[in-house]
């Protein structure tokens, strides 16, 4: 179980997300990304569960721009990294559920990294939450209840 105290995250499974979030954020800004001071990563209780997310760190004003993410660091099917991959041309029967050649790109680019080989997404990737974390937080293991509650968003 993952708990979240003072801006923590601890239990049997769990990571700290601070220097691995650090990592992303220096990552992110050596590849174009601007404003990230703007920001920092948080958990939040929205119904009394724990979710993941961004906060500001200043008081928002309307129009302002708070962060920019360059193009080459948003990963789609169509990202170049993606299509010159040994899986850039792969379609498949499960594409109307999702895209099947970034998730086995993704999936290659997981195994490159235990296996001790280097990736461009190797910050990124290491950010992503554990099986243990999703069952916490994500929707597909949400109850009905928790998904109720961001129906207005």
């Amino acid at each position: 179980m993952c708990n979240y105290q003072g801006g923590n995250v601890t239990g049997a499974g769990c990571r700290s997300d601070g220097r691995l979030l650090a990592a992303l954020f220096t990552w992110a800004s050596a590849h174009g990304a601007r404003g990230l001071n703007h920001v920092h990563a948080a958990y939040f209780w929205k119904h009394g569960r724990r979710i993941r997310g961004l906060a500001a760190n200043s008081n928002l004003t309307d129009g302002r721009q708070i962060f920019a993410v360059p193009e080459q660091l948003i990963l789609r099917p169509g990202h170049p990294k993606v299509a010159e991959s040994p899986f850039g041309t792969v379609t498949s029967w499960f594409d109307r559920l999702g895209p099947t050649r970034l998730i086995l790109y993704l999936a290659a680019q997981r195994r490159a990294l235990q296996n001790g080989h280097q990736s461009f997404w190797e910050p990124w990737l290491r950010c992503l939450p554990t099986a243990e974390e999703l069952a916490l937080d994500h929707p597909v293991y949400a109850d009905e209840q928790l998904l109720m509650s961001f129906a207005v968003l």
